[in-house]
């Protein structure tokens, strides 16, 4: 059975779990698009704040994984990972943290490798200048 049409019972919502499979594809795609379309340092349309909210969409995406027990047998898990590599390849390694320390709430995932999402900044493009600029002035670091 799939696990596609779960509803999940969270406080002030009850998402499906491919609502949020669904959300974490858009934010991607969107990404995807922005930093085709804007290449410079100019601001595209997908900011800084779009790629938190997408970083956000993922967690509770990991989140729907382990309550409805998600497996490598399940189509679910493919579609996740088909999406978390389009990250990827969109991505770098952000080894100084940035991100994470731009946003307090991701700093309870800063040590656990399951969160690898929050420690990749956009590889490039307008969205890779405006995150690194946004996270290195939110967290108080100097350029």
């Amino acid at each position: 059975m799939s696990k596609f049409d779960k509803v999940l019972e969270w406080p002030n919502r009850r998402p499906t779990v491919g609502d949020l499979i669904g959300s974490w594809s858009v934010y991607v795609f969107e990404m995807a698009s922005d930093m085709r379309d804007f290449t410079s340092e100019v601001i595209g349309d997908f900011g800084y704040h779009d790629y938190v909210g997408a970083l956000f969409a993922r967690i509770f995406v990991e989140q729907a994984v382990a309550e409805v027990s998600i497996t490598p047998d399940d189509v679910e898990h493919h579609l996740i990972r088909t999406i978390d590599e389009y990250f990827r390849s969109l991505t770098r390694d952000d080894p100084g943290g940035v991100v994470i320390k731009s946003e307090p709430d991701f700093e309870r995932y800063a040590q656990d490798p399951k969160y690898w999402w929050l420690r990749r900044i956009p590889r490039d493009g307008a969205l890779g200048y405006e995150v690194s600029r946004v996270a290195r002035a939110q967290a108080d670091l100097k350029f």
